[in-house]
This record gives C-alpha cells, structure tokens and sequence, in this order.
C-alpha cells in the first residue's frame, strides 16, 4: 500500500493516560519514516500532538511541546499535520475533549 502513497503518514500523541499506558505512541513515526526511505520518499509527516482530555486539558503550549517534536524529527518526521478543531461529540462535556 505504501507505494502508492504521496505522502506516507503515521501520527504520534503528547500526554498519556491509563487508556494510552501501553501503546506505543511514537511507534508509527519511525515505521513510516522506513518506509518512505526506502521507497526514496522525501515527506514523512503524522498527525501530531493528539491528546486526550485527562491528559492535556488544553494546558499544551509550543514550548512544552517542543522536545517531542524534535524527538520526531530524529526518528525520520518531516511534516506535522496539527488537528484544526476541536471535536465536541457530547454537548455536555467540558472543553478539552478532543478528535
């Protein structure tokens, strides 16, 4: 499937709680990344930053964002694709509840 991809993509997450303890959420940047190589790919990029709401509560700033960027940047990221709003399925829950 890859190879008939423009840009391959994976997606990595900021802040964990008890749901995400045990994915390894970097794992798809560096698989990506390998693939997009060898296949003489010059994009990588992923969804980037995803959160929960227990985790971020929208208390995320660039800087604190920083140091997981660049982390991404070293295992092969090129692009970052940021989400452009914020998803509210329940018309009751409290803002921070995120796609």
């Amino acid at each position: 499937v890859a190879q008939q991809l423009d840009i391959n993509m994976g997606e990595f997450w900021c802040g964990q709680t008890v749901l995400w303890a045990n994915y390894k959420y970097n794992r798809t940047v560096k698989q990506v990344a390998s693939i997009a190589h060898t296949l003489g790919g010059k994009v990588v990029g992923a969804e980037a930053f995803t959160s929960e709401p227990d985790a971020d509560k929208w208390l995320q700033y660039p800087y604190a964002l920083k140091s997981l960027g660049d982390y991404m940047f070293t295992r092969g990221l090129s692009r970052i694709y940021f989400n452009r709003f914020a998803h509210q399925p329940h018309p009751t829950a409290a803002p921070g509840m995120t796609m």
